[in-house]
């Protein structure tokens, strides 16, 4: 059953990127809008059930990831005050 979520979520984050490429697509302007639709909801649907198969342990294993991901682009300055 793990190799489903696993297998769901990579799934998942490749229907998240797919979008920045439809417009290079030899097809008409509605249906890349809505291919870009159905590849962003298919992706957070895919997404939310890996989690749910997957469990707690990956979701929080995932949320440190994401952070460490994001403070290595976005680095503050000691002396700013918010």
């Amino acid at each position: 059953m793990k190799k489903i979520g696993y297998f769901l979520f990579i799934l998942s984050i490749l229907l998240m990127v797919l979008p920045f490429g439809v417009p290079f697509f030899p097809i008409s302007l509605w249906l890349k809008g809505i291919l870009v639709v159905v590849f962003l909801v298919l992706g957070e649907v895919f997404f939310w059930v890996s989690i749910v198969i997957l469990g707690k342990e990956f979701l929080q294993n995932f949320k440190i990831i994401k952070q460490k991901f994001l403070q290595f682009f976005v680095k503050k300055n000691r002396n700013d005050t918010i």
